[in-house]
């Protein structure tokens, strides 16, 4: 069950919908954060993008660095967009609700939590 922080994310990155992409996928600190890790992981490592958005540019530098990229976001719009333009599996899930399945050599969730109440991000860690 989704809760109110998770809808309210849901309707506002479904408005921004690509916007929200093209002011942030330039941010150096991200890319700079990005590259280091992708530099400790092996190639085919699974990878695990919480709140992936349109995949750009988390998703999409991971997937370039030979990484086995997989994706959740509970935007099907923004999950769509994805899966057209970024090699990996996309779903759409709340990540409160998220089923983790396997093993992931590392767990990407840059801002999807900024709408969450205290109490619901500290559930879904």
């Amino acid at each position: 069950m989704s809760t109110q922080g998770s809808l309210a994310g849901l309707h506002t990155f479904d408005n921004l919908n690509v916007e929200y992409e093209n002011a942030y996928q330039d941010n150096k600190f991200k890319k700079a954060c990005i590259a280091n890790v992708n530099s400790m992981l092996p190639s085919g490592s699974r990878v695990l993008d919480v709140g992936c958005g349109t995949g750009v540019p988390v998703s999409d530098m991971l997937a370039k660095a030979g990484l086995d990229v997989v994706g959740c976001d509970i935007s099907p719009k923004l999950v769509k967009l994805a899966q057209d333009r970024v090699k990996g599996l996309f779903t759409v899930s709340d990540m409160l609700n998220y089923e983790i399945e396997g093993k992931f050599a590392a767990v990407f969730m840059i801002f999807p939590h900024l709408q969450l109440s205290y109490a619901d991000f500290h559930s879904a860690a």
